[in-house]
């Protein structure tokens, strides 16, 4: 009893800690900005979101696609936070620390629970929660999405432990439940059971087989055949495999799944491999972390050749020591599995790896250092105080380094001042950098940097465009068109760029110009509504009424709802000579949009001259 006593102080007395060390590295994040990347999408411009809890808000996010993924729960929590801390950030950033604590205690009672080591267990759970490679996850609000589906990760895990240490239909239907929670919160889950099938073989040692006990086991459970573990994980892959149809179809249906033109089999293969050891690499040497790792394209062959002798030798050498170090293949194995939907076999964006992409995998890694360095610390008198004051020495750095990196995020410059210092493509830095000054209306700073990424790559077609707009703002018409012209000549058929330079040529009197160029882009585009209004507005300047009328007319087609083209409708009308369709047209602009002062005078002006 006193022994059992004990422990359960130690427990409580680490769970403090752990506590404690998580509010002294990312507490300071709840009184961060939202960031110019993603959160927008996801928080302060979703106006289903920004509505708390609703029916509608519930109904959409399950039916929502959005951001290439499907992800209900994650949505639903964000409406939860808008529901009790208002539409600002401090609610979402604090939610995001709170299940990242969540699933650091969870992994630590798992794996003593697992394992019946106390000590091994914490160190885990201190690395889990304490990495530089964890700050990405936490304090992003638009990663919600890790945390959360870490958090139903854990209570999946906590599920299977009683599951297996009393088999029954309702513990299992639990797991299953967790299991389903995760999958609805980010798809990067469906590796779990290919993990469950590791925890069998160790440290839970289900299997038939000789794996000796872990270090401070006490626990006794019967062994079953690899036949009947694969078929208890049969519905959660069933699960799995459903979520990851969704999932790649929404990725497909909106173009994000990159071609095998674009990153060619070997290229992802090359850049899978340089992946897995760039991590590690990361894992040990957490500097120069940054939101950007644009992909490289096909590696040097040297690279691909080096990365691949490491990851062969690494794993001949736990397999090798399977038997007596068990943890070792499981930990590395845990690592190998959990990253393969994000290691760029199917590849999602532009992005060669990313820090978010570790939150679980690098669990895997812990375990088989952590049991590593505690049967290290059994060989000798005196290794276990060495062990102990070098992994506490290491936990701190960590924690340092990670407080430094989590400053970072503070609002969306600073992230991206800190991307441009230590990107290695500083070209995408000094455009995103650029784009945090523009969307601030500081112009002449994003010129700086849209300057700075054409210097280091003058093709750059995101920062041509760029540029062009910003030029726009400013009233350099012809130098935006310039630039415009550059980024068409890379990219001819860019609906956007289209827009904005038939626009520049528009507000530089040059219609015809204008118009050759807003047919290009109707051509592309023939329902964009705003192209039919502002080519409408093009010919009202050259006095071609009637064709504006058409445009006009198509807009409020496209969109009933489109105020501006109501108006302009109405303009065209009443210039024709149509004075009671005039009326209506400006009527429906100012139902539509009742603070309309130009189609209020319109109205007005057109009531007076027909009814003096």
């Amino acid at each position: 009893m006193t022994r059992s006593w004990n422990k359960d102080i130690q427990s409580i007395t680490i769970c403090v800690i752990l506590i404690a060390l998580i509010a002294a590295v990312f507490g300071r994040v709840a009184m961060y900005d939202f960031v110019k990347i993603d959160d927008h999408r996801y928080t302060y411009r979703n106006p289903v979101i920004n509505e708390g809890i609703t029916l509608e808000g519930f109904v959409w996010s399950f039916q929502a696609s959005y951001d290439v993924n499907w992800f209900p729960l994650t949505w639903i929590s964000y409406m939860i936070d808008v529901e009790i801390f208002g539409t600002g950030p401090k609610g979402h950033h604090v939610m995001n620390v709170v299940y990242h604590t969540a699933s650091t205690l969870l992994l630590f009672l798992v794996l003593r629970g697992m394992t019946g080591a106390i000590w091994p267990s914490a160190a885990v759970a201190a690395l889990f929660a304490l990495h530089p490679l964890r700050v990405e996850s936490v304090a992003w609000i638009s990663e919600r999405k890790d945390v959360l589906s870490a958090l139903f990760w854990m209570l999946t895990l906590h599920a299977y432990w009683c599951y297996v240490r009393k088999p029954g239909l309702a513990r299992y239907l639990g797991v299953v439940f967790a299991f389903v929670l995760g999958l609805m919160s980010k798809a990067m889950v469906v590796t779990l059971p290919f993990v469950l099938l590791l925890l069998d073989y160790w440290p839970l040692r289900r299997v038939q087989t000789r794996v000796p006990a872990t270090c401070g086991a006490e626990i006794n459970i019967t062994s079953v055949s690899v036949k009947r573990l694969v078929l208890e994980k049969l519905p959660l892959l069933a699960c799995a495999i459903a979520v990851c149809i969704v999932t790649f179809h929404a990725q497909t249906r909106q173009g994000a799944v990159a071609t095998l033109e674009a990153y060619p089999v070997w290229t992802r293969i090359g850049n899978a491999a340089m992946a897995y050891t760039g991590y590690l690499g990361k894992l040990f040497w957490p500097v120069n972390l940054t939101v950007f790792y644009p992909h490289p394209g096909h590696p040097p062959l040297w690279k691909f050749v080096a990365a691949i002798v490491v990851l062969a030798a690494i794993s001949g050498a736990v397999l090798v020591a399977a038997r007596r170090h068990p943890y070792g293949l499981v930990g590395w194995l845990w690592y190998l599995g959990t990253l393969v939907p994000v290691i760029g076999f199917i590849q999602v964006g532009n992005q060669s790896m990313a820090d978010r992409y570790t939150y679980l995998p690098l669990i895997g890694i812990f375990i088989a250092l952590v049991w590593t360095c505690s049967e290290l610390a059994s060989l000798r008198p005196y290794a276990g105080r060495l062990v102990a004051t070098a992994g506490a020495a290491a936990i701190v750095a960590l924690a340092t380094i990670a407080s430094a990196q989590a400053k970072h995020w503070r609002n969306s410059e600073t992230l991206m001042l800190h991307a441009v210092a230590v990107s290695d493509q500083r070209w995408l830095a000094h455009n995103s950098l650029g784009c945090v000054y523009l969307k601030s209306n500081r112009l002449e700073k994003a010129q700086e940097h849209y300057l700075a990424a054409l210097t280091l790559k003058p093709d750059y077609f995101a920062a041509l465009n760029n540029m062009g707009i910003t030029l726009y703002e400013q009233g350099k018409y012809d130098d935006a068109i310039s630039y415009y012209d550059k980024a068409l000549a890379s990219e001819p058929e860019r609906p956007d760029v289209l827009a904005n330079v038939a626009a520049a040529y528009s507000r530089s009197s040059r219609n015809d110009e204008a118009i050759i160029h807003y047919r290009l882009l109707l051509e592309l585009s023939p329902e964009n509504d705003w192209a039919h209004h502002d080519i409408a507005n093009v010919f009202t300047s050259k006095g071609d009424t009637a064709r504006a009328l058409i445009h006009f007319r198509e807009a409020t087609r496209i969109s009933p709802d489109f105020a501006e083209a109501h108006n302009g409708l109405g303009e065209c009308l009443n210039e024709l000579g149509h004075y009671d369709e005039a009326i209506q047209a400006f009527r429906e602009a100012l139902r539509l949009k009742p603070d309309f002062i130009e189609a209020r005078a319109n109205y007005d002006r057109l009531l007076q001259a027909e009814f003096p």
